[in-house]
């Protein structure tokens, strides 16, 4: 097996273990739901890995590399077969008692996340419909902002499957237009998003790095159209990547692991190894305006 280009590994899903800490299961949980914490912790546990894995991919290079990381994915996935198993099969006291207390939103947020990282995403959708103004109300910010997010990043994910089949084939000029015009949108729907944060720097950080994701995904699918009209499509979107980045480093700390994380997206995502290059061309981004 060859390696394979490191991109196709960039969907924007790192750090989905910290972001998704369900705030109101942060109490002790009520009388009858007391294994609710276990399926969260299956849950945490799966998306840390689920994190780790795509941070690990920037770096894979030889085929027993990706061989190896395939043996990961695979228990990833179990991980979450694993929550959706347990939610699917809660007992109706149990599901009584959740709504009761207020919690059972947080069960379809954590149903939701499960298939849509098991690529399920019609059922995601319908989990997240299921949703109603009470049950959204119980939520806390954070996983408002998600639910928010999750029909954008499903869509991220499907132009990302159609831009793998149109990769190294003919393809034309419509179905091109098409999925950059998808990615395109998502990044706006981020981008928008961003407001919603309400100062919350984790949550800030993880849309961030959605948006940084999308746009490598976006940038790729600039490089289906002809020469002639690649620059504008990567122009498109440039300087609004660009921005995020330096908002991106303000949430992080000076560790060597922050500072590592930064320079894989400057060079995997944005095409610019160096910091310094990468601020003058941000700055040059805001004598335009």
């Amino acid at each position: 097996m060859k390696p394979q280009n490191k991109s196709q590994y960039l969907l924007p899903k790192f750090m989905l273990g910290i972001i998704f800490l369900l705030s109101n299961l942060a109490c002790s949980p009520p009388v009858g739901v007391n294994n609710l914490g276990d399926i969260q912790r299956t849950f945490s546990e799966t998306a840390t890995k689920d994190n780790q894995f795509d941070q690990n991919m920037l770096s894979k290079t030889s085929a027993q590399d990706i061989d190896g990381a395939s043996l990961d994915s695979v228990a990833i996935s179990i991980g979450y077969a694993s929550v959706l198993d347990q939610l699917n099969t809660l007992p109706k006291e149990q599901i009584a008692s959740l709504k009761d207390s207020g919690l059972w939103g947080n069960v379809l947020m954590l149903k939701a996340m499960s298939q849509w990282r098991l690529q399920k995403y019609v059922p995601a959708l319908e989990t997240l419909q299921k949703i109603d103004e009470k049950t959204y109300n119980s939520l806390g910010n954070r996983d408002k902002v998600m639910l928010h997010m999750i029909p954008g990043l499903i869509k991220n994910d499907e132009f990302y499957q159609q831009l793998k089949q149109a990769q190294g084939k003919p393809v034309n000029a419509e179905e091109v237009r098409n999925i950059q015009q998808g990615f395109s949108s998502v990044l706006s729907t981020l981008h928008a998003a961003l407001d919603k944060s309400n100062g919350n720097q984790t949550m800030r950080r993880y849309m961030l790095i959605s948006y940084l994701g999308t746009y490598k995904n976006h940038q790729d699918a600039c490089g289906l159209s002809a020469p002639e009209n690649r620059r504008e499509c990567i122009n498109n979107k440039r300087c609004e990547a660009f921005a995020s980045y330096i908002a991106l480093e303000k949430t992080l700390d000076n560790s060597a692991s922050s500072t590592e994380f930064l320079n894989n997206i400057r060079g995997h995502w944005l095409g610019k190894p160096n910091a310094d290059k990468l601020r003058k061309a941000y700055q040059r981004c805001e004598a335009k305006e």
